[in-house]
């Protein structure tokens, strides 16, 4: 069962449509909300997407708005609901164009995946309260004291991770799916609960990646995503071709402050980044 506040994101999405189906601009919402959380890129790539749902009737401004009143949205009901909100939000949205099936996209159910992480056999986990542990910091020799804690068949959302983000805040979140979209879904809820992590997007059958989306705590600002090719990953997978990888910018394990990035965000951007810092 879908939370009222995936409900109301969908909603106010498809007051955008028009020209446009409610899978694509729920799409053109996740991308929206995934160059939010980036710090490679900051809030440069937000601008097309306003500017493709601004009409004679609606402006840009109003535009702004209201996605970034829709992400605000889903970052609180996360929170306050410890549930996959974006993820249902792309649910619903599939499921008026019937992209679920075509895709065979099938979400698991968060009581079963809740349920999966209670069984799953936590013997080779160590306490994650501890001292050793250097959250954000994901250099090589950093991490190798840390848990792991991988879903590798095809994350989707993230959904089988979070429940494990109760238990093993400290972890090192690692999730691989074919789909860019899940992919970038996965990056995203890693960051809104503010883990460490990576997720590539690829084909782990076929060993065929194409970008990595690196997911850093924070303290003070809260998660945030950083893109790299798929050698760079922490999982070290074979990877094939990268042919059609997205064109990364350079990583980096430092904040970049917003002032110092290459364009200036909008206003209703800025909100959100404000207020995001704000909640951690």
């Amino acid at each position: 069962m879908v939370t009222h506040t995936a409900k109301h994101v969908v909603d106010n999405l498809n007051t955008l449509t028009g020209a446009y189906r409610l899978d694509e601009v729920t799409t053109d919402f996740i991308e929206y909300l995934f160059t939010l959380l980036r710090l490679d890129d900051v809030i440069v790539e937000h601008a097309d997407t306003v500017d493709k749902y601004t009409t004679d009737s609606r402006s840009r401004e109003a535009v702004d708005e209201l996605l970034t009143e829709a992400a605000l949205d889903v970052v609180t009901a996360s929170h306050e609901t410890g549930r996959d909100v974006i993820g249902e939000v792309y649910e619903l949205a599939a499921q008026h164009r019937g992209k679920q099936e075509h895709l065979g996209q099938y979400f698991t159910p968060s009581g079963v995946t809740d349920l999966m992480s209670e069984l799953t056999d936590e013997s080779s986990t160590e306490p994650t309260e501890s001292t050793d542990y250097d959250r954000g910091d994901m250099s090589a020799d950093a991490i190798e004291s840390r848990p792991w804690i991988g879903d590798l068949g095809g994350c989707g959302s993230g959904r089988l991770l979070l429940p494990k983000a109760f238990e093993t805040p400290a972890g090192i979140f690692c999730g691989i799916d074919k789909d860019r979209i899940c992919a970038k879904l996965a990056a995203i809820n890693l960051a809104l609960w503010n883990l460490d992590g990576q997720v590539i997007h690829g084909n782990a059958l076929t060993c065929e990646y194409q970008s990595v989306f690196n997911v850093y705590h924070d303290e003070q600002c809260g998660g945030y995503i950083l893109t790299s090719h798929p050698e760079d990953s922490l999982l070290m997978v074979p990877s094939r071709s990268h042919e059609d990888a997205e064109e990364p910018q350079a990583d980096s394990a430092q904040h970049t402050d917003l002032d110092e990035a290459n364009s200036v965000p909008s206003h209703a951007a800025q909100a959100f980044v404000d207020d995001w810092n704000t909640s951690q």
